[in-house]
């Protein structure tokens, strides 16, 4: 038996406030908004101000009182009924299956769930529209410094902020974490070496890839594994091939998971100011960097360190440039063939449905695909493509390209 699938009421919620950003992306007014970043900035040029405004932690800090969970996202699917935004594909973003679980939750319980867009300073910067080749053009024109590079590094120094001012428990809407990818290079590190969050508070709202073998599914498959494991790169350190470690030994296995997760970041002490003393700081502690199985979970035998192997394969089979398609496995595999996820299941109610508390666990675990309508599928988009007889513009597709990379940002 599989994951069930992401709820009707959240696809379809997501698909319209897709629908909706698609529609304002087409509408910006570029001359408009570098009028209103000029005005903002004041005596200050517009890269300094969005510099000031990405790294201040007021923009990211929920109002006094409230606790939500923050999500966090990566990567997209095809989706017939979504916005073409990539390669003249209909694609959905996890963003707004994020955005959508959380506003459903802040329906019946406010304040209870955030996403980066939804915070003051993720709003503004979204609605500057970074990402549009025109809107990048009119700002150069203003101050050279902005570029795409520049519009990258924003969203990254923003996601960082907004996971340092993460409480408690946080979802993360992807399957993996790429190594392009802000989830696995700014967002992921960042949430472990947390004071208020740490390794054991990263959930993961999606199932392991259904193209993974059951062994790669139950072992690879934990929240811990994927917040600090990769599995695109291996010339880079912490990289796991699934396909190869599903057929090694029990105990090579261990090893070899037990070295990849030697890299997970340990968690900071909290201030002084923030815990008092008599109830003293949340400690720096060497097992964070240990794995932290589930209790339905054996954990296989021991060897010693000098034994680990390099769980890797040959570079004709996975190039150090390849990157995953992004309609995501779960759409090349049918739910029903898929292995059951055994490590870390949450509960099965719909989100909105459970009752709420803050900062409860996240959501349950969820196949990352759809099962495509046909019968809608040829109704049209709302996105940029449909207003531009040339295609998409060269934002839309940097902007998508960001997210099939696995690169949290604007759509």
């Amino acid at each position: 038996m599989s994951a069930s699938p992401i709820p009707v009421e959240v696809e379809a919620l997501a698909l319209e406030l897709a629908r909706r950003e698609a529609e304002a992306t087409a509408a910006a007014d570029p001359v408009s908004i570098a009028d209103q970043l000029e005005a903002a900035a004041g005596d200050r040029t517009i890269s300094e101000y969005l510099e000031e405004l990405v790294k201040d932690s007021k923009g990211v800090t929920p109002p006094d009182g409230a606790a939500p969970v923050s999500a966090f996202w990566s990567f997209h699917t095809e989706h017939p009924e979504a916005p073409k935004v990539f390669q003249g594909k209909h694609v959905l973003e996890n963003r707004f299956i994020a955005e959508a679980w959380a506003q459903l939750r802040n329906e019946e319980r406010p304040g209870s769930a955030q996403t980066l867009e939804t915070t003051d300073a993720g709003r503004q910067l979204n609605a500057m529209h970074l990402w549009e080749r025109k809107v990048l053009k009119e700002l150069a024109s203003r101050d050279g410094r902005i570029d795409w590079e520049f519009t990258k590094k924003c969203w990254a120094d923003l996601s960082e902020t907004y996971a340092n001012a993460a409480k408690g428990p946080v979802v993360v809407f992807a399957e993996t974490g790429h190594t392009l990818s802000i989830l696995y290079n700014q967002e992921s590190p960042t949430l472990q070496a947390n004071s208020d969050v740490g390794l054991g508070n990263i959930h993961f709202a999606f199932e392991a890839p259904q193209s993974w073998r059951e062994t790669a599914r139950r072992e690879l498959g934990t929240n811990a594994v994927r917040a600090v494991a990769q599995f695109d790169n291996p010339t880079r350190d912490g990289y796991i091939d699934p396909e190869t470690y599903a057929t090694l030994a029990p105990e090579v296995r261990e090893a070899a998971l037990a070295k990849v997760m030697e890299r997970a970041t340990p968690q900071r002490e909290a201030a002084a100011q923030e815990v008092p003393a008599a109830e003293g700081s949340i400690a720096e502690t060497e097992a964070q960097a240990e794995v932290e199985a589930p209790a339905t979970e054996a954990p296989v035998a021991e060897v010693p360190a000098t034994e680990t192997p390099e769980v890797s394969v040959p570079a004709a089979e996975v190039p150090a440039a390849e990157v995953p398609a992004p309609e995501g496995p779960a759409a090349e595999v049918p739910a029903a063939e898929g292995p059951v996820a055994e490590a870390e299941t949450l509960e099965p109610e719909v989100p909105a449905a459970a009752p709420l508390e803050a900062n409860t666990p996240p959501p349950p675990l969820w196949q990352a695909g759809f099962n495509p309508k046909p019968s809608r599928a040829a109704h049209g988009s709302s996105g940029p493509s449909a207003v531009n007889p040339e295609g998409p513009t060269v934002g839309a597709e940097l902007a998508s390209r960001a997210a099939g990379n696995g690169m949290d940002g604007p759509a």
